[in-house]
């Protein structure tokens, strides 16, 4: 379990100890619903008054002082494991130690809720969490919060929690900088009366105005009066700049202090833990317990970090005021820091000191020795690291190059990717042989990743056919690898025979071995995933939820949750069966997806997460959300480096326009794309090719009914020359529209019928419900064969599916029109309306004529019946 691993410093679970302070009982009773934020700048005291709070309380505190490292969601909840089983040790023994990270989330909720009596569990210095891996694990953790839990959050900045929402709910309790400001009484009360500084009323006042209850500073003022002969001159000179209070106050602390402490505090200040041994191992001395009991007594900003007196921090307006003091080159403590840090297994901050230290040899072996991080998924933390090490030392190390490589393709990067490989294969002649080929077996594995991002499917192709012919016969498992990239580049090039037959060859292949064993699992996943999308796109769609479970019970059992081809099989899974309707699961697997697909720094994953994140809000009716979700994860996928992935948002985009009647931003939409080169219909369409469907949609709002089915017409030709059934299913829907909007109700059910005899079987229901209430009268008149399908659609369409379609009908009519329609209500003729607004009778003509094709009738009685049944009248 995480909280047995010796590698955890108990010192951030631990409580800091009331200190010797006045008691702030006003603000104790801020202290209410589910959820704190103490949210202020350093010096407030935020962590003292929720000590002493603490303190008060009948119940169970756990508390974790957080910093950088817990940007990694498994440190975090190791974190969170280790203070909760010191609270009560039934919590966290049931966590698998092959769980992901939100299993062992929901490992820990669930033996929480299970436990008597409340418990409130601290988070401290919660600035340091800027992941948005952690961001989801604590988000899910407020989400799914167990009643007997109260979270207290204490941080510098604005925490990434759902604080709105828990606003509304009454949950949530805030206490800010204007709140922890000391008032006058408690300034008195603190100099005073704890300090024992005797000082007047108006010195009080003074001080109280000057520092504005800004506690840090009154605290070194303290100090400083302490040893001051004149307290009425000390008080004159104060400045009420913050910057200027720090600098000037502390600076007279130390310069009452003995030389061989100034040294201390100056040399040791680069760190922001402390340890004797650590200590001793940055000054050279033995003397690092004695000073640090020394600076805690003293009340030197020293705060111990647990009850053995082992482990202590600097206040940070204290650390960084000694960091500004620091003359000449901290190289030798940086480094000797680093030594001791790698020595004790703090890997990442001993890199850290390493690069502080220009130690940049042994940052790069220690870096070397991290490969691990990249199938963790922490693209940035490596990309950026190999980046900071100078250009000369990068030469002639290739597994560095190699790890940058598959950082920038984890983080989207991957016009980086090609100079990266570029380099490194300009160094083969200087390589041994295994290493060289190596180099190239990762390369081909690499490569056709940008050829893909690029669309250039087949040259992706041809690229891995012939890396594959390359490979020695011992290379199994790059065989598996490439082979499973091979059938991905057939299926984005449209090439669904080939990638199908591929898939099915690899698969019996490795399916025998594959299913326990990592990595093959892990290529089998991938597979299974792709055969899923496959079946998509070929429109069986009960095949696909079956790959898709597959691929997702191998992940299961062989630990590999968070890893691109599960996460694609999750996404996959989930939308297969929103599309049959099957809303509950599928929002269900969604938000999993959600919490997995933030643990990876990947931007696919994450417009993926923004694009499920609208899908969620869209059944839930909230539009706006929706809108703003959606727009997020088109910022994410702006450029051409994701062009598939933005090709299903966007149709979402104009789904959603649609949707809402905004019939503005869909034409505006409209007149952008047939201006682009993808207006042009591709020789050979694939599965994410719905934008040309999407315009014929928009253009039917439009009026232009023969331009709309015309394109249609295209797309079909397209889709089932290259078995897109999915596709054909969506166009034949498309054309049934346009021909009902057309009056031709007899054609438009028979190409209906198509498209149910397709669908039916599969069981797809969302093609049809997205179309609204006009759908439900052409399904009604649906007879034969098909009637009984056609019956089950209209139980959803009445139960599931907002009426949006007449608020696009009301939304296409235009201001002039709508006059005109009421001027028909009060029984006007044409020439009578011309007369009134003052336009020529064949212009009146056009307007009706306009208004009788939006409303879908051929009389002005049918005109007044359609407009009161949509409420223009």
């Amino acid at each position: 379990m995480p909280f047995n691993d010796r590698t955890l410093l108990l010192t951030k679970i631990h409580m800091p100890p009331p200190q010797d302070t006045i008691l702030r009982s006003r603000l104790f009773q801020k202290i209410t619903g589910r959820v704190t934020v103490v949210a202020a700048p350093p010096g407030f005291g935020k962590s003292t008054l929720i000590s002493q709070w603490c303190a008060t309380q009948p119940f169970r505190s756990a508390w974790v002082t957080l910093d950088a490292d817990d940007n990694d969601p498994m440190i975090l909840l190791s974190y969170l494991a280790a203070a909760f089983h010191r609270v009560d040790e039934r919590i966290g023994s049931q966590v698998s130690p092959n769980a992901s990270p939100m299993e062992v989330l929901a490992t820990l909720i669930n033996e929480i809720a299970a436990l008597l009596g409340p418990l409130v569990l601290v988070l401290d210095d919660y600035q340091w969490i800027t992941s948005s891996s952690s961001h989801a694990i604590l988000n899910s953790l407020v989400k799914y919060m167990p009643t007997a839990l109260h979270l207290i959050v204490i941080t510098q900045t604005e925490p990434l929690l759902p604080l709105s929402q828990l606003r509304v709910r009454g949950q949530l309790s805030e206490i800010r900088e204007s709140d922890l400001r000391f008032t006058t009484h408690e300034v008195d009360l603190f100099l005073n009366s704890l300090m024992q500084l005797s000082l007047t009323r108006e010195q009080i006042q003074v001080l109280d105005i000057r520092t504005e209850g800004w506690i840090a500073a009154l605290k070194l003022a303290a100090l400083s009066l302490q040893s001051e002969p004149e307290a009425a001159e000390f008080v004159a000179r104060f400045s009420a700049q913050h910057a200027f209070i720090t600098d000037y106050l502390v600076n007279e602390v130390i310069s009452r202090q003995p030389d061989d402490v100034r040294t201390f505090l100056v040399a040791t200040a680069i760190l922001d833990r402390l340890c004797a041994p650590l200590c001793d191992a940055v000054t050279g001395q033995h003397n690092g317990q004695a000073m640090l009991e020394h600076l805690e007594h003293n009340h030197l900003f020293t705060i111990p970090l647990d009850d053995e007196r082992r482990w202590y921090r600097y206040h940070p307006l204290f650390q960084d005021f000694l960091c500004k003091r620091t003359s000449g080159e901290q190289t030798a403590s940086h480094f000797n820091a680093a030594i001791w840090l790698n020595t004790n297994g703090f890997s990442a901050e001993a890199i850290h000191h390493a690069f502080a230290a220009k130690a940049f040899e042994t940052a790069a072996q220690w870096i070397e020795s991290t490969q691990s991080l990249i199938r963790e998924g922490k693209f940035s933390i490596v990309f950026n690291w190999i980046s900071a090490l100078p250009n000369d030392l990068r030469k002639g190390r290739p597994v560095l190059g190699l790890m940058q490589a598959w950082a920038a393709l984890g983080m989207g990067q991957v016009s980086s990717i090609d100079p990266l490989l570029a380099e490194i294969n300009s160094e083969l002649d200087s390589m041994t042989p295994e290493m060289a080929a190596y180099v190239r077996q990762q390369g081909d594995v690499l490569r056709p990743s940008v050829f893909a991002y690029h669309r250039q499917d087949r040259r992706a192709a041809a690229y891995i056919e012939r890396a594959i012919e390359g490979l020695p016969p011992n290379e199994e498992m790059f065989r598996s690898t490439l082979t499973s990239g091979l059938a991905f580049a057939y299926f984005v090039g449209g090439d669904l025979a080939s990638a199908a037959r591929i898939v099915t060859m690899l698969r019996e292949q490795i399916e025998p071995f594959s299913e326990t064993h990592y990595p093959t699992s892990g290529v089998l996943i991938s597979l299974l995933g792709t055969q899923g999308m496959i079946f998509r796109a070929r429109g069986q769609l009960q095949m696909t939820i079956q790959c898709q479970r597959e691929a997702l019970a191998i992940a299961e059992k062989t630990g590999q949750m968070v890893f691109g081809g599960t996460l694609l099989a999750l996404y996959e899974l989930a939308t297969a069966l929103l599309e049959q309707h099957h809303v509950d699961e599928a929002r269900s697997l969604l938000q999993r997806y959600l919490q997995l697909s933030s643990l990876v720094e990947n931007p696919m994953m994450a417009a993926h997460g923004w694009l499920a994140q609208a899908q969620l809000s869209m059944i839930d009716g909230d539009h706006k959300l929706a809108q703003q979700q959606v727009t997020h994860a088109l910022s994410i996928t702006d450029g051409d480096q994701l062009q598939f992935t933005r090709q299903v948002i966007e149709a979402f985009q104009i789904k959603l326009w649609l949707r809402k009647g905004n019939l503005e931003a869909a034409g505006n939409w409209a007149a952008a794309f047939q201006r682009s080169p993808s207006a042009r219909l591709p020789e050979q369409l694939n599965a994410f090719d719905v934008l040309h469907l999407m315009l014929a949609k928009v253009w039917i709002t439009q009026g232009k009914i023969d331009r709309a089915l015309q394109l249609v017409s295209e797309v079909q030709r397209s889709a089932q020359a290259n078995g897109l059934g999915e596709m054909l299913i969506m166009a034949l829907v498309t054309e049934a529209l346009a021909l009902h909007y057309q009056h031709r109700k007899a054609f438009a059910i028979s190409v209906l019928e198509r498209a149910l005899l397709l669908a039916a079987p599969e069981h797809y229901v969302q093609i049809f419900l997205d179309e609204g209430t006009v759908m439900g009268d052409l399904l009604r008149r649906i007879s034969g064969e098909h009637k009984h399908y056609a019956q089950l659609l209209l139980t959803y369409l009445g139960d599931a599916v907002p009426q949006f379609q007449e608020q696009l009908i009301a939304a296409a009519i235009s201001t002039r029109e709508h006059e005109i329609l009421r001027l028909i209500a009060d029984g006007l003729s044409n020439q009578e309306i011309a007369d009134r607004l003052s336009i020529t009778l064949s212009t009146t003509k056009r307007h009706v004529n306009n208004l009788y094709s939006k409303l879908g009738v051929k009389s002005r009685t049918q005109a007044l019946q359609a407009a009161r049944t949509l409420g223009l009248l």
